[in-house]
């Protein structure tokens, strides 16, 4: 769905890009909360939670 490249691993992915857009969106009022899920040892799934108040 994001369109990030396989190459990219978990972690440059959270810091690189979704901190950033988060932080971003806060800004504006946005309330954004991410969960990582895991299978096995990997990070398998990041689930988003958000609202605008």
């Amino acid at each position: 769905m994001l369109e990030i490249p396989t190459s990219y691993e978990t972690g440059g992915t959270i810091a690189r890009i979704i901190k950033p857009a988060i932080t971003e969106l806060e800004k504006r009022n946005w309330r954004i909360k991410y969960e990582t899920e895991k299978t096995g040892r990997k990070i398998s799934h990041i689930t988003f939670t958000w609202r605008k108040p």
